[in-house]
């Protein structure tokens, strides 16, 4: 039925090896393309940062980041040592790392290519080959993480599968999940936090538990905006029952490191961008354009194409009901509090970036296809009997 492969063809295991396998050659699409696309003065200033650490050798420090932008637009100081002091380019470091590495080999092996290749081009696709591959850890947490919940781990069904397709082959997740950005770093690693965090709480591990702790910490170090997960790692714990107070510990903790970067950058203050507009500098929270920009505009048209939207409200209502027959399904609901949370208070910054969206593409995922119901997948799936 429905043209699909035999059903013995269609284990679990094989489907995803095949999505895994076909979203990282789409992301390879045109991978060496210079950083000339959508927002390229955003990704420009990230990757300038890993260079700016190629061009300084192996003593560079990563604790002190600068990048090529001398002005004082971004600060309003005069940044004339270059200082970059928003996130902790830990990432960054590691592309350096890696970049430094194959700079030593060639030296070795092809004496007469140009070192200044490794600070350039190959820089460049460096940059986009490690956010790919961080977006494929993404998805691949992101599927381990509804493989573990009841409500998607049927055994006649493809619901885990058909969200990480969703999320995977969207358009607008391939396309940021090949740009220079910290998004696909960030999501892979609030997903990744998350995923260990449900087997933690499921299983009792401590393990787990501390793993995720590492994830989380790494997340918020890239942008502190992680905090809108909390009410995920709340709802998990309450509907496993598990560790009572173990989440007040693992936030306060988790926030410690953040406290202490976001001290020691004061002392870089040329270095700190403006940040308040990002909030309600535009005053557009929750006014008439605010509904249209982020509903409208971003979720419904350039993330899910229209029709993707209608899908969306279907699942939404039937994702409700769900959450008034078991408190497991209050996971969902938190993830949307969340987010709602997180484009509301950070209402400016929504509105005039759509790279901010990214971190809704899993929660959407599962509600698109929350509509298909357990009878129907199997139907899909293996054809009528």
């Amino acid at each position: 039925m429905f043209g699909l492969p035999p059903k013995k063809f269609l284990t679990h295991k094989w489907l995803v090896v095949g999505i895994f396998f076909l979203a990282f050659v789409v992301r390879l699409y045109r991978i060496n393309n210079p950083i000339l696309d959508w927002h390229a003065f955003r990704q420009a200033d990230t990757a300038s940062v890993t260079r700016e650490f190629v061009k300084s050798g192996w003593s560079f420090n990563p604790l002190i980041p600068h990048y090529q932008d001398l002005s004082n637009i971004q600060s309003g100081k005069d940044n004339l040592a270059g200082y970059r002091m928003v996130e902790l380019p830990w990432p960054n470091a590691l592309m350096a790392w890696f970049l430094l590495a194959a700079k030593s080999m060639s030296n070795l092996l092809f004496p007469q290519l140009e070192a200044t290749l490794f600070e350039t081009t190959l820089l460049e696709l460096t940059s986009r080959l490690f956010s790919v591959i961080w977006s494929l850890i993404g998805w691949w947490a992101f599927w381990w993480f509804l493989t573990q919940l009841e409500s998607f781990k049927k055994k006649k069904t493809y619901l885990p599968e058909l969200a990480l397709g969703i999320a995977a082959f969207l358009p607008y997740s391939v396309f940021y999940a090949r740009t220079t950005l910290p998004e696909p770093t960030l999501l892979a690693t609030s997903l990744l936090a998350i995923s260990f965090f449900t087997s933690a709480v499921r299983q009792r591990k401590i393990s787990h538990l501390a793993i995720s702790y590492g994830w989380l910490i790494l997340a918020s170090l890239l942008k502190p905006t992680v905090i809108f997960l909390a009410p995920i790692f709340l709802a998990l714990t309450y509907a496993y029952s598990a560790w009572k107070f173990w989440p007040i510990y693992f936030a306060i903790f988790s926030a410690v490191p953040l406290i202490l970067w976001r001290q020691w950058i004061l002392n870089f203050p040329s270095g700190i961008p403006a940040s308040d507009w990002l909030l309600n500098g535009n005053g557009i929270r929750f006014r008439p354009a605010w509904f249209r920009w982020i509903f409208y505009e971003r979720i419904s048209k350039l993330m899910l194409g229209w029709v993707g939207g209608l899908l969306l409200a279907i699942g939404g209502i039937t994702q409700l009901f769900k959450v008034l027959k078991d408190k497991r399904a209050l996971i969902w609901l938190n993830w949307w509090l969340g987010i709602l949370g997180y484009v509301a208070v950070i209402a400016s910054g929504n509105v005039q970036h759509d790279y901010y969206q990214v971190p809704l593409i899993p929660i959407i995922s599962c509600v698109v296809i929350q509509f298909l119901s357990p009878k129907v997948h199997c139907q899909i799936c293996h054809g009528c009997h």
